[in-house]
């Protein structure tokens, strides 16, 4: 254990030994001094860096050994690592944007999302957590320290260290760490000082390494979702199977903010992540029982197509299924809803009803201004108190009814454009913007 804080956590550290050897060093040393500090001081076959705003889970350190061990050719390994509060991908891979940029590739996206769920190989990971034989690491010549602070770069220069010598950096999904990013050293962009000085130094050593991949991680999780098989990079994979999928769409479809669509079962739209709880229909992303609660964080997502969904959704849910859309989406970004036309079927049956039951609950104060007052009535007949579970429709509304609700729900509603209408013959589409 490297302790280079304050005198209150060396304190409370002593209390560790002699289970634990500390190396103290002078408060605020750099991430690789202090890396390549502990790295000397240590004695096992692996050195394995660690944050100290780290959870590690069951099982990780063997799993991530285990890989590292299985193939020669692996020179450095890192496992997944997951935001606590929620789940998601904090880390599962590190990839190169169009200003090669080190990004988190699939960052926020649930940790059971089907990519993150399989071995790779990227050019980078995270020094948050990765594992590598001390004969190797000592080869490479340790940490850069030329870096400055906790600016970064420095595990990127290490990580290209490795692929010069020939070997791989590989990702062990089946290790799992959950890390509380800037716990220790706080959050900050990427305009700080030391991060601008640091990608300086890096793009200055390195610029063949840090020409743009993120798009080619994308297009593997399109691929690999579609033709239910996996390789560990879009490399492997034939080139008439890459020719079959590529499109800008595909590539872009896993980048933050997401473009998801819900429910897509049978019938997906290209450039969307697909999102159904059933897991074996083409094209799923994320395994996902619909109506619960989406997962993605607040404001990740850019645009929402509900196709085929709001008329599986019980009646008296559909507020709270809007609202849910609501808490994912971006600001001014929009929510798609297409769904049958059942207007005629509601008018019909409310021609031969007799008797409409008494509105209760939120929706009955929204049916006594008028606004859904007899599309509300007509599930009521319709479905009832649905104590009974059907297998395709448990609501129908017509567009009106949908305004009313996604009103309801916060949302401002974009007009009903004739042509749009009928290029959807039979459906009703309603597009509202958060």
């Amino acid at each position: 254990m490297v302790a280079n804080g304050p005198a209150e956590s060396l304190r409370q550290l002593q209390a560790w030994r002699p289970t634990v050897r500390l190396v103290t060093l002078p408060p605020s040393q750099a991430f690789s001094r202090a890396c390549n500090a502990g790295a000397r001081a240590a004695r096992g076959k692996y050195l394995l860096f660690l944050n100290d705003d780290t959870t590690v889970t069951p099982g990780w350190l063997d799993e991530m050994v285990s890989f590292i061990e299985s193939d020669p050719n692996i020179g450095i390994v890192g496992p997944k690592l997951l935001y606590p509060e929620s789940d998601t991908i904090q880390h599962c891979g590190t990839v190169f944007n169009e200003r090669g940029i080190g990004e988190h590739i699939f960052r926020h996206l649930p940790g059971y999302f089907a990519a993150a769920d399989r071995p790779r190989y990227y050019r980078a990971l995270t020094g948050a957590s990765m594992l590598i034989e001390a004969d190797f690491f000592q080869t490479l010549g340790e940490f850069d320290v030329a870096y400055h602070g906790y600016g970064g770069c420095d595990d990127t220069d290490l990580c290209f260290k490795v692929l010069e010598h020939g070997r791989m950096v590989a990702y062990c999904p089946r290790s799992v760490v959950y890390h509380h990013e800037g716990a220790t050293r706080g959050l900050r962009d990427d305009s700080h000082p030391e991060d601008t000085y640091n990608r300086r130094i890096l793009r200055e050593r390195w610029s063949k390494y840090l020409d743009p991949d993120i798009s080619d991680y994308c297009l593997l999780a399109e691929i690999e979702a579609e033709e239910k098989t996996t390789w560990r990079w879009l490399q492997e994979v034939p080139q008439d199977i890459v020719a079959r999928y590529d499109s800008p769409d595909r590539r872009a479809a896993a980048r933050c903010p997401f473009k998801i669509q819900v429910g897509s079962a049978m019938d997906p739209e290209a450039g969307y992540l697909h999102l159904d709880a059933m897991s074996a229909a083409p094209s799923v992303h994320i395994a996902h029982d619909f109506p619960g609660r989406l997962p993605f964080s607040d404001g990740t997502v850019s645009e929402i197509l509900a196709k085929h969904v709001m008329e599986r959704v019980q009646w008296h849910a559909l507020l709270n299924v809007l609202r849910e859309f609501r808490r994912v989406l971006v600001e001014s970004r929009t929510l798609v809803i297409r769904t049958p036309d059942l207007r005629q079927i509601v008018e019909r049956y409310l021609e031969v009803a007799t008797h409409l039951p008494a509105p209760t609950g939120e929706i009955a104060n929204v049916a006594q201004s008028g606004a859904l007052g007899p599309a509300r009535c007509a599930n009521e007949m319709l479905f009832g108190n649905q104590g009974s579970q059907t297998d395709i429709h448990k609501s129908c509304l017509d567009a009106e009814s949908i305004q009313a609700l996604c009103i309801m729900a916060g949302f401002s509603i974009a007009p009903l454009k004739q042509d749009d209408l009928r290029r959807l013959p039979g459906q009703i589409e309603v597009i509202a913007v958060r």
